[in-house]
């Protein structure tokens, strides 16, 4: 072959080379343009509320940490990613949003101020409140804790009195995990869990620790059940009432119910007059009186974060009622309204139809966490009832 023709052969392998490298970048480009695309609108695109929590920073300041998902449809990807929202409940102000790209929902609770447990496709991690960042991974969990090895079996739980998490391993063991210290260690729930017939289980640690009034519950190292009707101080039994509970890692704690407790009294509604339209009743050592100075369609209590009793407003006198504008599904409304123990209504705010995924008092701030067709999170000054702000999820 002539020193011509190799030069033609080497111009031709060259061009041609160039040609598969320019194409494989174009096609590499538009992949990135198309996932960062995608991701964008993961990260400024709406979402559907799953859940809200309330958490404190390491500094004592209250915040919502919010887990929402959103869809991302581009031509190489059809799907939708998980994150949570930081948000400053005073204002509505979203703080920071962190993206779990590719990952299971995260299911969440606060630890110990300024931290919050946050598990996701099976792995358990300590997240730092103020930034979303991640304290302790899982693989540093395991690293100081070797039984955790054995992986997690059934759903993971947090005392809420200690902010420490009960976890489960596959070799059947349980484990108290600190938020603090990151060390756990053995936890017998036949012996350090107490069942309490209003609702709920705390350790025994929490209930031996609390400041009850009238002295401390006369309470043996192996009890486990707890029944309110053989405490006989009615402030002990209302202050029972009070003291956190275990929950377990997931969905916000707790939204709306038909029914729930304020001090040692029972509320809930009843039908009145034959008719679809609901009124207060209020039960007191069994004596039950209904009080129809206001009805509700389809009402129930917005319950206090993290707690089975109705949220209160100042002094327990004022409740918050979630209920619809009317019996038509299509074109009802969601209403909140403060309503006294007198039945007297004071306010009412329209939202978005949806159910209830949290609701809490803030100073002066009552926020209630929506999940409608998009995720809502509204600020309501209690009393007056005139809304704050409003966050679109």
């Amino acid at each position: 072959m002539s020193r011509d023709a190799r030069r033609e052969k080497i111009r031709a392998l060259v061009k041609w080379s160039l040609m598969v490298l320019l194409t494989l970048g174009a096609t590499a480009a538009y992949i990135l343009f198309d996932w960062a695309c995608g991701l964008d609108w993961v990260e400024t695109g709406p979402g559907s509320l799953y859940a809200a929590h309330l958490a404190r920073t390491g500094a004592g300041a209250p915040r919502m940490l919010v887990v929402s998902q959103a869809g991302r449809t581009s031509e190489f990807y059809t799907g939708s990613d998980w994150r949570i929202d930081l948000v400053d409940p005073a204002t509505g102000q979203r703080l920071l949003r962190r993206i779990f790209e590719y990952a299971g929902r995260p299911e969440l609770l606060p630890a110990a101020p300024g931290r919050f447990w946050c598990e996701s496709a099976g792995k358990l991690e300590l997240r730092d409140v103020d930034t979303l960042d991640v304290i302790a991974s899982h693989g540093s969990l395991v690293q100081r804790n070797p039984p955790l090895a054995a992986g997690l079996h059934g759903p993971i739980k947090v005392d809420g009195w200690s902010g420490s998490a009960i976890v489960t391993t596959n070799s059947g063991s349980s484990l108290l995990l600190d938020s603090r210290t990151l060390v756990a260690r053995p936890f017998v729930p036949a012996r350090e869990q107490v069942h309490m017939d209003t609702g709920g289980d705390m350790t025994l640690e929490a209930l031996r620790a609390a400041k009850l009034p009238d002295g401390p519950l006369p309470l043996k190292a192996r009890e486990r059940f707890l029944e309110h009707a053989f405490v006989r101080s009615p402030r002990q039994r209302a202050a029972l009432r009070t003291l956190p509970r275990i929950r377990t890692l997931g969905a916000s704690q707790h939204g709306s119910a038909s029914g729930g407790s304020v001090g040692n009294r029972d509320c809930g509604f009843v039908t009145v007059d034959g008719g679809s339209r609901e009124a207060l009743q209020i039960e007191h050592d069994r004596e039950k009186v209904t009080r129809p100075q206001s009805t509700f369609l389809s009402p129930k209590l917005l319950l206090a974060y993290d707690t089975e009793r109705a949220l209160t407003l100042q002094d327990e006198d004022g409740l918050v009622v979630a209920h619809s504008s009317s019996l038509d599904r299509n074109t009802g409304q969601l209403l909140l309204s403060h309503l006294s123990l007198d039945g007297t209504l004071h306010w009412t705010v329209t939202a978005p139809p949806g159910p209830i995924a949290m609701a809490t008092v803030v100073d002066d701030i009552l926020v209630v966490a929506i999940e409608a067709e998009r995720g809502l999170i509204v600020g309501i000054a209690w009393q007056d009832g005139e809304v704050r702000w409003r966050l679109q999820i």
